[in-house]
């Protein structure tokens, strides 16, 4: 759960909430209605599932990226 004021991640939260792992809130009935909801041990293994899901999406293409980068510094293992 967030507020509308998010700066410059954006696209983040907007990843997020597609994948059904964030709620904006607008008003304080907003929060404790999402709270009362998320106790619910369904909506928040859901939650939780669709967030882990967005953020590890990509993640070995930014693993690799990371691998890269270190061996043109000069900080990885050795180029094969």
């Amino acid at each position: 759960m967030h507020g509308p004021a998010i700066g410059q991640n954006q696209h983040a939260y907007d990843r997020l909430r597609e994948a059904g792992a964030t709620q904006p809130l607008e008003t304080a009935q907003d929060l404790s209605r999402r709270v009362a909801a998320l106790m619910e041990p369904d909506q928040c293994a859901e939650m939780a599932a669709a967030g882990w899901e967005a953020v590890s999406e990509g993640a070995e293409v930014t693993d690799r990226l990371v691998e890269i980068t270190l061996q043109k510094l000069g900080l990885g293992e050795a180029q094969q």
